[in-house]
């Protein structure tokens, strides 16, 4: 991400469901690796099947974007009061992102 100029990169993981935009010089590379592949928030009980998801400082909506992809059936909130990031956030489709 340091090569690359400009306002961003939409990335599709492999253990996503929906794309991230990613900014350079930003902490979303951070907060993706910790949340996508480290599942900091993913360690849940097993048989867990949420139908509604509450992700209060959605940030990018990585963390929106891993529950959707793991729960295929919930719904996500997600408060974000960054307008920047709300706007990419609420980019996450099942995802009601509000400010």
């Amino acid at each position: 991400m340091k090569r690359h100029s400009g306002p961003g990169v939409w990335m599709k993981f492999r253990y996503l469901e929906f794309p991230i935009f990613v900014r350079p010089g930003t902490a979303d590379v951070g907060s993706i690796i910790d949340n996508v592949f480290r599942e900091e928030y993913g360690q849940l009980p097993k048989g867990f099947v949420p139908r509604t998801i509450l992700d209060a400082g959605a940030y990018v909506g990585d963390r929106a974007a891993y529950f959707l992809s793991r729960f295929e059936q919930a719904r996500a909130i997600a408060l974000e009061p960054n307008p920047e990031s709300h706007a990419l956030a609420s980019r996450i489709s099942r995802t009601t992102a509000t400010a």
